[in-house]
């Protein structure tokens, strides 16, 4: 029995030894293609061709038919690697959409007032009543400013009046004394008898004290003509026109009269 097994296991070992061959080039070849496909890249992978070599079988037996070994997968082509796609940067978002919506804040609760300060409202109210008496006084000072500042125009008005009417009053009064004093020159120039030698335009003024009647009490020279015989004609014409005339106006009547005389004046 050991003479047939021998012969049949020494014939099935080259066989099996050249498909362990084949196997493992084929894998080897695999492999080399795929590390340098990957490492070339865009370089076209050169074209590997492979010779198998069938070794010649022991003549000693015929093997048993072996299943034909797989044939060589091609080398698959590297594609080149896809050109960069430039990335466009985001748009920038509106500043709404940049801050996001914010988050609505909830409402917030509207603190109560607290309660009233019974002082404070105390305080309050007597201020109220110390604005109300400041209005009053002040109602009551522009009240009395008015009636003084009526009063004063009133008063001033008053003296206005009175001062027009004394001036008016001394008015006619120097205008009614002017007349009686034209008067009475007029009446003593009429008993005037003029010495001789008398020219020019003299005059004399006399001091004259009448009685109440207008009687002449008494005439004297206070200014002198230059001409004693002129101022005596003048001062015996005075008594001469007594009692004097009487005055239009009774008030510019007055005892103690200054009389210029001027004797050639027509």
């Amino acid at each position: 029995m050991n003479q047939s097994v021998l012969p049949h296991s020494t014939a099935s070992d080259p066989a099996k030894l050249v498909s362990a061959v084949l196997a493992v080039s084929v894998h080897v070849l695999l492999a080399v293609i795929l590390i340098f496909g990957v490492r070339w890249q865009n370089k076209a992978p050169a074209a590997v061709e492979v010779e198998l070599v069938r070794m010649q079988p022991v003549s000693v037996a015929p093997p048993r038919p072996q299943p034909p070994p797989p044939k060589p997968q091609p080398a698959p082509q590297v594609q080149p690697p896809p050109a960069p796609v430039e990335v466009k940067p985001p748009p920038k978002p509106d500043i709404a959409l940049k801050d996001k919506e914010k988050p609505k804040e909830k409402p917030k609760e509207t603190p109560k007032p607290p309660p009233p300060d019974p002082q404070a409202e105390r305080e309050k109210e007597r201020e109220k009543e110390r604005e109300q008496e400041r209005k009053l006084m002040q109602q009551q000072l522009a009240r009395e400013s008015q009636r003084i500042t009526q009063n004063m125009a009133a008063q001033e008005m008053d003296r206005l009046n009175r001062e027009l009417r004394e001036t008016q009053a001394r008015a006619a009064s120097e205008r009614a004394s002017a007349l009686w004093a034209d008067a009475i020159s007029a009446q003593v120039r009429r008993h005037i008898v003029l010495p001789p030698g008398v020219s020019g335009n003299p005059e004399a003024i006399f001091r004259v004290n009448l009685l109440p009647d207008r009687s002449v009490m008494e005439a004297k020279l206070q200014k002198s003509t230059g001409n004693p015989a002129l101022d005596a004609a003048i001062e015996r014409a005075i008594f001469k026109a007594s009692p004097l005339p009487v005055p239009t106006d009774p008030s510019a009547f007055q005892r103690d009269l200054k009389l210029k005389f001027r004797p050639l004046e027509n």
